[in-house]
């Protein structure tokens, strides 16, 4: 059974992700999720009925959990050793906002 995806997913699917958009890309878009879904569509046709439950195996042990205990502090100077760009006692880093 082929899977159809309508326009108003694809706008949705675009405004959920805040993604600008031309009419040509959401056609491939489109055209993409539906090889996806029809891809899946032909699991569906295969007959489970006579497979093997799923098994789990039982396990006695117990991993339980370690202590969260705060390890030695290596001080500023330790830190700023592994820094790829530093400037005095601060770590450089890219800029991330407009």
């Amino acid at each position: 059974m082929l899977k159809t995806i309508s326009d108003e997913l694809i706008k949705h699917l675009y405004e959920l992700s805040q993604l600008q958009y031309e009419k040509d890309e959401a056609k491939e878009i489109k055209a993409e999720l539906e090889e996806m879904l029809n891809y899946f569509a032909v699991l569906d046709e295969i007959d489970t009925s006579n497979m093997v439950e799923e098994t789990k195996e039982e396990r006695e042990e117990s991993f339980p959990f370690r202590k969260d205990l705060a390890s030695g502090n290596n001080g500023q100077e330790a830190a700023l050793l592994n820094a790829p760009r530093k400037e005095d006692d601060y770590v450089i880093v890219p800029k991330t906002i407009k």
